[in-house]
């Protein structure tokens, strides 16, 4: 019998015994927090990757390749049908606030919020990322209605929305479908006098003008 060593670096994660010409059979992925794992490699200086049919012909090592998890954290936004005692990890969990969907991305490294349902605002609110970098409002990839309503309560209220530290990205680029005549008006309704502000770095991806709306569909800095 021989032995196949799995190794991360000098440390060794497992090891398999096979007989002369056996096929070497894939182990489970290892996980390493805050990296995501590529593949298994024939040499330490990770250049030659090992093909999982080849035979065994004697003892062998393997090492693992890793790359920074550069993946982004997703919760769910649905201002229609959300619940805010959700998790927010599927649009099934999705929650209904702002404040809660953020919340539940503290700790992640790239957070973004995809909304689900549309959002509306009835009052002066802020929405910032200030304290979440790189902070992400977007798109789910099957809503294709507005993402966001500003509405006043009753006619003589006040109703706006301030972004700070945060890009808003109406997926244009993402689902090109939005941009037909018949769907580029659900993206963003904002009708004037524009009642949403911008400040400290806010980025809204994709304004082009359509009637007396602004509809995210390109992209421009602010």
């Amino acid at each position: 019998m021989y032995v196949v060593t799995y190794y991360d670096g000098e440390n060794v994660l497992y090891t398999q015994e096979y007989s002369y010409g056996s096929v070497i059979d894939r182990p489970t992925s290892p996980s390493k927090e805050g990296y995501l794992f590529t593949g298994w490699f024939k040499d330490p200086e990770l250049t030659q990757m090992f093909d999982f049919i080849d035979r065994c012909r004697g003892d062998m090592s393997l090492y693992a390749k890793w790359r920074e998890d550069d993946r982004s954290d997703y919760i769910y936004l649905d201002g229609t049908d959300g619940d805010d005692a959700n998790d927010g990890t599927t649009e099934e969990s999705a929650v209904k606030t702002f404040e809660r969907a953020k919340s539940l991305l503290a700790e992640s490294k790239n957070p973004v919020i995809l909304i689900c349902g549309t959002v509306t605002i009835t009052q002066d609110t802020t929405w910032t990322m200030a304290d979440l970098e790189g902070g992400k409002v977007m798109r789910a990839g099957s809503f294709t209605k507005r993402m966001i309503v500003i509405e006043p309560e009753a006619e003589d209220a006040s109703a706006t929305l301030t972004l700070e530290n945060i890009t808003l990205d109406g997926g244009a680029t993402m689902w090109p479908e939005l941009l037909t005549q018949n769907m580029v008006w659900y993206i963003l309704d904002i009708e004037p006098p524009c009642p949403e502000q911008r400040r400290d770095g806010a980025e809204l991806r994709g304004i082009v003008p359509y009637g007396r709306r602004r509809d995210l569909c390109h992209r421009q800095r602010l």
